[in-house]
């Protein structure tokens, strides 16, 4: 029988339209892309191309995977973020849209003519931290995650995007092996903690409930655990004046807002997504001695 990538492309389209998968159109190409190595428009040139056995069968091996709900990016090992590559697993959390405005906000406090540490809390992928020594070659960054293989991942991006050498990679239960080197050194530290409250696991969408780790997902009884520990242990790192970032959860503003005011912080702001929620809360470190931070950006003050 002869195959070509028209064909194929129409067999895995109508298997993914079959388990009502959306865009599942999309995802069938992109699955065969990337076993091909074609973009769109290589794809649509050479859609008369015989395809041979062994790429059919690791593309149709691909579509079950994701009629299983195996989400693509962790059948296809990648996902762009910020126009850059980052590979992913199952030991790290997908990179989202969200979380790219959140590195855009931090690109425009930041000064692009002096030095600055920012320390990320929870890395995973490490799509924080490298896409903002990438895009501002002033910054040099410490990636702090619990997992061990998470930070493999992570490691291997910073080579990809050749920022290895401006980022610092430690196994850390938040704090907990932080050196005293780093005291009152950090001039931005950025979290998107794990947030959704544990009740609430079991009912988030196939592809992140059964695929991605929970570890980066369970968030405690209200969501807000990691929130706690990071507001009262942060200052300790931070310069004074220095900004501490926050991606929430949609309802969860006000509750964060709150945990920055009980441990001090000021000028607390917070920004929406492109979608109209909320979804950054941000502050600085109370003090006299100010961080090299530019005071860029029109957002809304919340005091």
């Amino acid at each position: 029988m002869t195959r070509t990538i028209n064909h194929v492309l129409q067999e895995g389209t109508n298997l993914l339209k079959a388990e009502s998968k959306e865009n599942a159109q999309l995802d069938a190409r992109l699955l065969l892309s990337n076993i091909l190595n074609y973009n769109r428009v290589e794809l649509i040139i050479n859609k008369d191309k015989e395809i041979d056995k062994i790429v059919y069968d690791e593309y149709m091996s691909a579509i079950k995977s994701r009629v299983k709900g195996v989400p693509l990016q962790h059948i296809t090992c990648e996902q762009e973020f910020m126009g850059l590559p980052f590979k992913v697993n199952a030991y790290t959390l997908i990179p989202r849209r969200e979380t790219e405005e959140l590195v855009e906000l931090a690109l425009s406090l930041l000064d692009k003519d002096h030095n600055q540490l920012i320390m990320d809390i929870g890395t995973g992928s490490g799509c924080i931290p490298i896409s903002l020594a990438s895009y501002n070659e002033k910054v040099n960054c410490i990636g702090i995650d619990l997992s061990q293989e998470a930070l493999k991942v992570a490691k291997l991006n910073g080579q990809i995007n050749a920022v290895a050498d401006r980022i610092t990679w430690i196994i850390s239960n938040l704090f907990n092996s932080i050196g005293e080197e780093y005291v009152e050194t950090v001039d931005m530290l950025i979290s998107n903690p794990p947030y959704i409250k544990t009740e609430d696991i079991n009912s988030l969408m196939t592809e992140v409930r059964d695929f991605e780790p929970h570890m980066a997902l369970d968030g405690g009884k209200d969501g807000l655990d990691f929130y706690r520990v990071i507001c009262r242990n942060s200052k300790k790192y931070l310069k004074c004046g220095g900004f501490i970032i926050f991606e929430i959860g949609y309802d969860q503003k006000n509750a964060v807002i709150s945990l920055l005011e009980k441990n001090d912080f000021i000028d607390i702001q917070y920004k929406k997504d492109l979608s109209g929620k909320d979804r950054i809360v941000y502050a600085r470190k109370k003090g006299t001695q100010q961080s090299i931070i530019s005071s860029r950006g029109e957002l809304d003050y919340v005091k």
